[in-house]
């Protein structure tokens, strides 16, 4: 009799390992969910703004696993169709001056590519044309906005110019930090601007904080 039932005991047996199996496979091979909230700490690539006018931008991207990707750097030359329609979308925010001035504007983005979060630079210089020098700087142009859907400024500050000029260089830089609703998704970032006495503009970002995956910072100079 025990040699009739080994083999039942052993089909048995086997059904409830491959049983055990099926139902224990998709929790094996399920995976980490994605996450929802992601600090990042970066510093992007130095822009210089196109000699003569026009404007240099990145792109830089959250990925899925939280890591920051930097696209490649797009120039916007003086007299293009692009150009005129950057600036025409910036003309309400000038400093009113018709001097040369060297800007720089960061926007946060979210995955859908709408503006949340901006802040922008102005250095304003009187350029003497006749010499190729820039004999004076003005106060800077600065301003800091939130999206009005839950998004607020929650500080502010510049740093004043240092270096000197003509034959030296000069630099500024401004910081904004914002956040959503109660404190939620802080973000502080630097826009830090450059300029010689030869006009030449330049200027990177910082940025520090909480975003999701799929969140974007883009960063431009230019110069008028």
């Amino acid at each position: 009799m025990l040699r009739h039932n080994r083999p039942s005991a052993v089909v048995a047996f086997t059904a409830l390992v491959l049983l055990v199996s099926a139902v224990t496979a998709p929790m094996a091979a399920s995976a980490t969910p994605p996450p929802t909230q992601c600090v990042v700490n970066f510093q992007g690539d130095v822009l210089h703004a196109p000699a003569g006018g026009g404007a240099r931008s990145q792109e830089i991207v959250v990925n899925a696993d939280c890591s920051v990707t930097k696209g490649p750097v797009k120039t916007l030359l003086p007299g293009s169709p692009e150009f005129a329609a950057f600036i025409a979308l910036r003309q309400g925010h000038a400093n009113g001056r018709v001097d040369p001035t060297c800007w720089s504007e960061l926007d946060y983005q979210d995955v859908a590519w709408a503006n949340l979060t901006q802040s922008r630079l102005g250095m304003p210089y009187d350029y003497n044309y006749n010499a190729g020098q820039v004999t004076a700087v003005y106060p800077l142009a600065w301003s800091a906005m939130a999206a009005a859907d839950g998004w607020y400024l929650a500080g502010q500050s510049t740093n004043p110019y240092t270096g000197s000029l003509p034959w030296g260089e000069i630099s500024a830089s401004g910081t904004a930090s914002f956040a959503w609703l109660a404190g939620s998704f802080w973000h502080q970032g630097t826009n830090h601007n450059s300029a010689n006495g030869f006009g030449q503009c330049w200027g990177y970002p910082d940025e520090l904080g909480s975003t999701v995956p799929g969140g974007r910072w883009f960063f431009t100079v230019w110069q008028l």
